[in-house]
Order: C-alpha cells, then sequence, then structure tokens
C-alpha cells in the first residue's frame, strides 16, 4: 500500500453549491450518516449508542444499541451491520437477528485506541482507529489505519498504516476499489494505493 497527500490546491468549483437541509431536530449528537442496500437513510447516535434508520419527514426506525459510543458503520453486502465504536474500543458485528458481537478490539496483543470510521470493500473491512478526541493527534501521532481481510484460514486484521498517523478519521475507497481517502487532524487528507494481497 502506498500513499500520497491530495493537494489543498485542487480546484473544487463544482462544490461552491448551495447545500440544502435534508432533516433537522432530530438530535444533537448525530454522526456518520450512511445507507443501507436499500438506500434507506441511517444515523449513528454517538452518546446514546443507538442507529437508527431516518426518513425525510424525520420518522426513525430503532436498528439498535451498542450500549457504547458508536462513531461510524456500515452494512456489509449480506446485511451485517459493522459498527466502530469508542466505547467499546472495538469493531462490532450487528446481525440482521439484532445479536451483537466483537469482531476485534486487540492487535497483537494491545487494545485498539477506538476505532472511528469504517467502510467495506469487496468483502474486505477498512477502519480507522483513532481514539477519543485528543488522544491522538499532531502532538501524538499514534493512530492506526487497520483492514480485516479475508482469506482461506478465515478473517485477519492487518495495519496498513500503525501507530504513526494523527487523528485518523474518516475513511472512504473509490468506486473502482484501487485508492482509499483517509481524513486526519487538520485538514489533511491522504490517499493510499490498494493492492490485493495473495494467501
Amino acid at each position: 500500500v502506498s500513499q500520497k497527500k491530495i493537494s489543498s490546491k485542487t480546484k473544487m468549483s463544482h462544490l461552491n453549491k448551495k447545500a440544502a437541509v435534508f432533516i433537522s431536530g432530530i438530535g444533537n449528537d448525530i454522526c456518520s450518516p450512511f445507507f443501507d442496500d436499500s438506500g434507506k437513510l441511517n444515523i449513528v447516535y454517538q452518546n446514546s449508542g443507538s442507529i437508527k434508520k431516518i426518513n425525510s419527514v424525520g420518522n426513525t426506525q430503532h436498528v439498535c444499541n451498542t450500549n457504547g459510543h458508536p462513531s461510524g458503520a456500515c452494512y456489509s453486502s449480506d446485511g451485517v451491520l459493522y459498527v466502530a465504536d469508542f466505547g467499546h474500543a472495538a469493531i462490532l458485528a450487528v446481525r440482521k437477528d439484532g445479536h451483537q458481537e466483537l469482531v476485534v478490539g486487540v492487535y497483537e496483543d494491545k487494545p485498539l485506541k477506538g476505532p472511528n470510521s469504517i467502510y467495506i470493500n469487496n468483502g474486505d473491512i477498512y477502519f480507522t482507529d483513532s481514539g477519543t478526541f485528543g488522544e491522538t493527534g499532531l502532538h501524538s501521532a499514534t493512530g492506526s489505519l487497520f483492514t480485516i481481510s479475508n482469506s482461506p484460514s478465515g478473517q485477519i486484521l492487518k495495519p496498513i498504516s500503525l501507530g504513526n498517523l494523527a487523528y485518523p478519521a474518516g475513511i472512504a475507497v473509490s468506486a473502482d476499489g484501487k485508492f482509499m481517502l483517509v481524513s486526519f487532524s487538520l485538514f489533511l487528507i491522504m490517499t493510499y494505493t490498494l493492492v490485493i494481497l495473495l494467501y
């Protein structure tokens, strides 16, 4: 995996369009909106631990509560909800029947700081591990970027960048699966070139 910075001088004139409010008044601890396979919007409530589906008139439907502090979530192709949770300092999986289980909370016998964002691409899970705000940053660049990859022997947790990132937060993968974008503190975005690993 290689990495490079995205220039802050990149022209983004197409982003100068006015944004419209989709919905308001649904809580002050919402973060990380994401869609399920049916196109329904889901919202993470970080302080209460809830994840809910929401429609354009503000009606919500309970999905789950992690009893922690979720920061990001996404669905796999088979409908499993994967959650990055600060409170549990772990990646959690919530099955369709509501059963919740720990996917990963340690790497090489060291606990994760607190996963922040999560993204699934072609069955592989990518997540940032930043800890709570202020735990990592320019003063302490000890955050990490991980992947949970599928192999013939099962899922394998591997670091992409271990213990050297300044508050890694948002994450996305390009449509062709070749590049991953990760945002950091101070408005920095890095791009990583993904390679296929053979087992």
